[in-house]
């Protein structure tokens, strides 16, 4: 996301707290920022397998571990840098159990500040969530379900 290259504001101009509104709405993190998303997120941690076309064979399938989903894309913890606009598909488990392979792009790229990369991708095509798994959140179904899920994808 770009900010502005300024906004000037004097100080007779506005509170201490419409500046901040200002701020946050310019960060993304107001009600405009809010407003943007077109799609509701939903908590989905599990394994799935990226496919980026444009790199080598041997590293062109990469495990990453999901963080949220939406019907027009969805978010994963990665080690190193994807460029925003690089083409991709990402294969995930359904709750039938079957896989679901989704074509997208590579929309936003955020250092995290203990290390590695938040990713967000975005479908070509809407998913319907409906379809897909959301694990139980207690801590040994998930890592459980995180397993399972894992040695599916690379089964396939």
């Amino acid at each position: 996301m770009s900010l502005p290259e300024s906004v000037s504001i004097r100080s007779t101009d506005a509170t201490e707290e419409q500046v901040g509104k200002l701020i946050q709405e310019q960060a993304g993190q107001g009600p405009q920022g809010a407003n943007r998303r077109k799609h509701r997120r939903l908590p989905y941690r599990l394994m799935a397998v990226l496919l980026l076309p444009d790199r080598p064979e041997e590293d062109s399938s990469i495990l990453v571990l999901t963080n949220n989903i939406s019907s027009g894309g969805l978010a994963f913890k990665h080690s190193s840098e994807l460029a925003p606009g690089s083409r991709c598909k990402v294969k995930i488990m359904l709750s039938t159990g079957g896989l679901a392979v989704c074509e997208g792009r590579i929309v936003r790229c955020r250092l995290l500040a203990g290390g590695g990369y938040e990713v967000g991708l975005q479908f070509a095509q809407l998913l319907d969530l409906t379809l897909v798994t959301t694990p139980a959140e207690e801590p040994g179904s998930l890592r459980t379900k995180l397993r399972r899920a894992a040695s599916a994808i690379l089964r396939r």
